[in-house]
């Protein structure tokens, strides 16, 4: 007979090809029995890998349905903030910043009182010890003069320098940062750290220790002022910097030199 013959094909052995309507065939059925275990394991094994090499989102803090009131003395330069007393600080004092609703700044919402004492309300961003306020609508209000040690404690502080340095990290927005997004960093949070950065949140770079220890560094530029033109192409990349290292109270701040920022 000649390979075309239909008696020829009806004689050939039954075939292993899977039609869906039809019991899985003998030599399937066998190696789908060790191969789905296997399957299943090393999607498991590659699951635990990916997750143990994923970044933590951090422990930041967004308290949304409490709102927090602090008295203490304003200022808008180089961003908005407020020093309240603190006895825990050395200085007898601490610095809060200050955002409002969104990707914005609150300097505007600040100008008014600059150098005053205010009280202000809002919603606290916080993680490894480090706050923010984002100011509730209607948020800011001038207080009685406090007393003259008051006064003095809340005072802006002397700047103390400590040197020049060169540092790598990242440029965060640290609205989102501190609590508002998780994770609040990284090339996958850089159009809205951006955003954030440009609309006068202050820039603020981190750096992480082999240890895991933190440090943050309130930027700005080389006279003090704010450093947002100077920043903002370079907002959520592996950085370096350089510029002289100071410390104004609670807050490490980095006075960046002319090009003073190199992507890694």
């Amino acid at each position: 007979m000649s390979a075309n013959d239909p008696r020829e094909r009806r004689a050939a052995p039954a075939s292993e090809l899977y039609v869906g309507y039809l019991p899985v065939p003998a030599g399937q059925r066998l190696f789908l029995r060790a191969c789905i275990p296997m399957l299943a394991a090393a999607f498991l094994a590659a699951g635990g890998l990916w997750s143990g090499a994923a970044r933590s989102p951090g422990r930041g803090v967004w308290e949304t349905n409490a709102v927090r009131t602090l008295d203490g003395v304003a200022y808008t330069h180089p961003y908005a903030m407020i020093r309240v007393p603190d006895a825990h600080s050395p200085d007898g004092a601490r610095t809060v910043l200050l955002v409002q609703e969104g990707k914005r700044g609150a300097a505007d919402a600040i100008a008014p009182f600059d150098g005053r004492l205010v009280r202000v309300r809002g919603y606290t961003l916080e993680r490894d010890g480090r706050q923010m306020l984002e100011l509730a609508e209607g948020g800011v209000e001038p207080i009685s003069a406090p007393s003259e040690t008051m006064a003095a404690c809340l005072r802006r502080p002397v700047p103390a320098v400590l040197g020049p340095v060169c540092l790598s990290g990242e440029i965060i927005d640290p609205k989102c940062y501190l609590g508002a997004m998780k994770p609040g960093e990284g090339r996958t949070h850089k159009e809205c750290a951006t955003l954030c950065v440009a609309g006068g949140i202050p820039p603020m770079f981190v750096t992480r220790a082999a240890s895991g220890a933190v440090e943050y560094f309130l930027l700005v530029d080389a006279s003090g002022g704010p450093a947002t033109k100077h920043v903002l192409e370079f907002v959520a990349d592996p950085v370096e910097l350089s510029g002289v290292l100071e410390r104004w109270g609670d807050l490490l701040v980095l006075k960046l030199t002319p090009g003073a920022i190199r992507r890694l």
